[in-house]
């Protein structure tokens, strides 16, 4: 053993470990680029711009509330709490199909902010805030990593009082989280 390791130039590093050497911003606010998909499910505090063309003409922010309602101006409320970007758009086509030369547009500008407990074998211990999007990667990542007593292979995850498995080395090797 020791012939061996009076050979090696450099000293074995741990598979896996690197991963969470990113420069990823530490205040959990910034989700993933990209487009949000119309199967969006949308949540109090996602804030949706609405604007409208033809008979009204002007554009605003809405949050929805704590009640997952949705207040538009001149609309009666829509409960959009657990429904999608595709099916509020939907709604309000007929909402907007009683008023003649009226047309409404929704796009999402900010996403509601989840609170995370990352415990266990991590650089950083604590609650980590982060968006929709962001996956328990992320949470690792913002976490500074999982100590090299940790292991890579055992992630729980516990969601709803129901408890996931991951293993992030079928995720390095194969691109699957399992």
């Amino acid at each position: 053993e020791r012939m061996y390791a009076n050979r090696l130039i450099d000293a074995p590093a741990q598979f896996g470990y690197d991963l969470f050497n990113t420069d990823m911003p530490t205040n959990g606010k910034n989700a993933p680029m990209g487009a949000v998909q119309d199967d969006y499910v949308l949540g109090q505090g996602d804030t949706l711009r609405i604007t409208f063309t033809g008979q009204r003409n002007d554009q605003k922010d809405y949050t929805i509330d704590a009640l997952g309602m949705l207040n538009i101006k001149d609309f009666p409320p829509l409960s959009v709490l657990g429904r999608t970007l595709q099916q509020l758009r939907e709604d309000m086509s007929v909402q907007t199909a009683s008023m003649p030369n009226l047309q409404a547009y929704i796009s999402l500008t900010n996403l509601r902010q989840i609170s995370v407990l990352v415990v266990g074998n991590v650089n950083k211990p604590g609650r980590k805030t982060l968006s929709a999007f962001h996956t328990t990667l992320d949470a690792l990542t913002l976490s500074g990593g999982i100590k090299k007593n940790g292991s890579l292979r055992a992630i729980k995850l516990v969601r709803n009082g129901r408890s996931t498995m991951i293993d992030l080395y079928a995720l390095l090797i194969h691109g699957a989280a399992n």
